[in-house]
């Protein structure tokens, strides 16, 4: 996890509102969702090797965003 990008993210309450943050450009808020997606998907490989950071998982919130950017940048 790339501190300097988890800062970024970190200061938004969920994966939509960073989707749908305007003052970032359409492939910034793209790159940082993807960026964020993959340290999700480390914390559920982690959590299931048995290994939990206290923090659940927001994998299927942040996909889900990253999903509907994407679509929302390819029908432009």
């Amino acid at each position: 996890m790339s501190n300097s990008v988890a800062t970024e993210y970190a200061d938004y309450k969920s994966p939509s509102a960073l989707a749908q943050d305007a003052s970032l450009s359409k492939a910034e808020r793209l790159r940082i969702l993807k960026i964020w997606c993959e340290d999700e998907e480390q914390l559920c490989i982690a959590a299931a090797e048995g290994m939990t950071g206290g923090t659940d998982s927001n994998l299927k919130a942040v996909q889900k965003a990253l999903d509907s950017l994407a679509q929302d940048i390819a029908e432009r």
